[in-house]
């Protein structure tokens, strides 16, 4: 899943996200904290919990995620890439569908397809690479093979962020968000 995310990953990640985002929103809450939880829930000890809120947080997860889910959530909680990496790209996302008007965008030094981009992000076809690269990939529509997937572009992960956060800025985007 690491190699190629099919688009049923987008909904897990952003799950955790969410889960992992909820506790830091709790008053007082360290990293630790949340990881301590967490390993509490998957080895069914009992925990002192910092405030009602965390209390709650913990029992919904009990109630609503297997053990295997809970293993999950705390291996993606300890991984960087994907405590670091999944808010970031949510934002690239968040601008390239609902901002950027333009039919290619230039990263780089490099023009690349909007759309392209947008349905590699959409459906989940990408991945981190060593050289903190994301790797784009995108799919006929009527593709039925998961394979069968087209590169549309690898672009540095920094660089995308920059674009993306000046593309924002330049458009005056709070006109958007003042619209909806």
């Amino acid at each position: 899943n690491k190699v190629i995310p099919v688009p049923g990953f987008k909904k897990f990640e952003s799950d955790n996200q969410l889960v992992l985002a909820s506790f830091l929103m709790s008053e007082g809450i360290t990293y630790d904290d949340i990881l301590i939880y967490i390993k509490s829930i998957v080895n069914e000890e009992d925990k002192v919990f910092n405030d009602e809120y965390d209390e709650f947080l913990v029992n919904h997860l009990k109630k609503t995620r297997d053990k295997n889910e809970l293993m999950n959530l705390y291996i993606d909680a300890l991984d960087g890439k994907f405590v670091q990496d999944i808010p970031v790209i949510t934002f690239i996302d968040s601008v390239i569908c609902n901002i950027c008007n333009d039919k290619t965008i230039t990263i780089g030094g490099i023009s690349y397809n909007k759309e392209s981009i947008r349905n590699s992000l959409a459906h989940r076809r990408w991945f981190i690479d060593e050289d903190n690269r994301i790797v784009l990939y995108d799919a006929d529509p009527k593709n039925i093979n998961d394979n069968n997937l087209d590169l549309v572009g690898k672009i540095d992960l920094n660089d995308f962020v920059l674009w993306a956060d000046n593309y924002y800025r330049v458009n005056d985007n709070l006109k958007y968000f003042k619209k909806r």
